[in-house]
């Protein structure tokens, strides 16, 4: 998510903006318990079995459909918990004129920022 939003700010394009949406309010939410325990790496629509196994990726993790506290790369369980504050942290962007940029991304923010002019 962090790399789409950086992309986001760096080229501008609202299809990015898209899909970094519907990974953090679709995918995201889709792979966490409700207790924010546990995930599962690789969220595929219409798994109908969590088996622990190959899935054929080029970076395969055997436990990435298992729901677990550490399911596939390891980062993923200590890093899951800044995936929606970066959300909102790169909602916001300089423009070229020395102005505020809202990227369209719905996020809920405030910012406080100081602009030229």
């Amino acid at each position: 998510m962090l790399s789409a939003a950086t992309a986001l700010r760096v080229l501008g394009d609202a299809k990015i903006g898209d899909e970094l949406e519907l990974v953090a309010f679709n995918a995201l939410p889709a792979a966490l318990s409700k207790t924010f325990r546990q995930h599962v790496y690789y969220t595929l629509a219409n798994n109908v079995s969590a088996k622990r196994g190959s899935v054929g990726y080029e970076i395969d993790y055997v436990d990435g459909r298992t729901p677990a506290p550490r399911s596939g790369c390891p980062c993923c369980c200590y890093n899951l918990h800044m995936a929606w504050p970066k959300l909102v942290q790169n909602s916001w962007a300089a423009t070229p004129d020395g102005g505020l940029a809202a990227l369209g991304l719905f996020a809920f923010r405030s910012r406080r920022a100081s602009c030229r002019g």
